[in-house]
C-alpha cells in the first residue's frame, strides 16, 4: 500500500453555490482546486516539521521525501505521499514501521546474508554494541558493504574479498566472522576481530534474532495531515474565492 493521503471536498458544493449566489458560484471550482493544492502544500510543510520532532535525527533524504500532487479541474483532489523510489531504500518503505508500528521487514543486508547461507531463513541481524553508528543513529551503509565483502556474501562478486586480496592488503582490513550458534556467552551473530595494546579481542557488530525488531508508532503521518486539512482548507478556500472575485468580479 502507498503511504498517501488524498484531500478532496466531500460536501455537496450545490449548497455552497446557492449560499453564494449564481454569479459568484462560477468561481467555486477554481477556488476549490487552489485551496486543495495550497492545503496539501501546507500539509507537506507540517509533515516535515513532525518528522523533525518525532523521528530521531532524520536525514535530509527523509525530510525531502514528501510529495504533493496538485489538484486540477479535471481531478479536483490533491495527494500527499512519501517517495516510493530512490537511490537507496525508498523512504515509504523504511518509514512505514515508524508510521504504523509493528515488526519491520527484512533488509537487503539480511537477505544477502541469507543468500550466502550465513543467516537462517526468517531471522534478523540486529546491530550490536560493536557496530558503528552515524550522526543519525544508523549503521552506515558502507559498513554493511564492508561486512558482506569480507564474508564474501555480496551480490556483486567484484566487491567480495578474496584470500589473495586479504594477503595483499595485510591486516589493515578488519576481519569479520559468523557464529552460527551460541558459543559460551557469545550469541549467534557477526563478530569483528580487532587488536589493542594488550592483545587481540572480538566484539559483536550484529547479533542474529529469530524475532523481528518491532517499532513503536512514532511518526504521526495521517494525524498531522488531517489536522492541517481541518485547520487550513476553509481559510484557503475563502482566500482563493475572494482572490477570484477581486480579479474577475462576480
Amino acid at each position: 500500500d502507498r503511504l498517501m493521503i488524498t484531500i478532496r471536498v466531500t460536501e455537496d458544493l450545490d449548497v455552497l453555490k446557492r449560499a453564494i449566489g449564481d454569479i459568484g458560484a462560477r468561481h467555486i471550482p477554481f477556488a476549490t482546486v487552489v485551496a486543495l493544492t495550497r492545503t496539501a502544500k501546507a500539509g507537506k510543510d507540517d509533515l516535515r516539521e513532525a518528522m523533525v520532532r518525532e523521528i530521531d535525527r532524520p536525514k535530509d533524504y527523509t525530510l525531502n521525501s514528501v510529495r504533493v500532487r496538485p489538484a486540477t479541474k479535471a481531478n479536483p483532489q490533491a495527494e500527499i505521499s512519501l517517495k516510493e523510489f530512490g537511490a537507496g531504500i525508498a523512504p515509504a518503505k523504511y518509514l512505514r514501521p515508524q508510521i504504523q508500528g509493528g515488526p519491520r521487514s527484512q533488509k537487503r543486508f539480511e537477505r544477502a546474508l541469507q543468500a550466502a547461507g550465513l543467516l537462517p531463513a526468517g531471522w534478523y541481524a540486529v546491530p550490536a554494541s560493536g557496530a558503528p553508528f552515524d550522526a543519525y543513529g544508523n549503521v552506515p551503509g558502507r559498513f554493511h558493504t564492508q561486512i558482506l565483502s569480507a564474508l564474501r556474501a555480496s551480490s556483486d562478486p567484484m566487491q567480495n574479498r578474496t584470500a589473495r586480496s586479504i594477503k595483499r592488503r595485510g591486516r589493515r582490513l578488519a576481519e569479520f566472522f559468523v557464529l552460527a550458534a551460541r558459543r559460551g556467552k557469545l550469541p549467534p551473530g557477526i563478530y569483528q576481530r580487532y587488536r589493542f595494546a594488550m592483545g587481540n579481542a572480538v566484539r559483536p557488530v550484529f547479533v542474529f534474532s529469530r524475532t523481528p525488531p518491532t517499532y513503536q508508532k512514532r511518526l504521526s503521518f495521517y494525524e498531522t495531515i488531517q489536522l492541517t486539512v481541518r485547520n487550513r482548507f476553509p481559510a484557503e478556500f475563502v482566500k482563493a474565492f475572494e482572490q477570484q472575485i477581486d480579479k474577475y468580479g462576480r
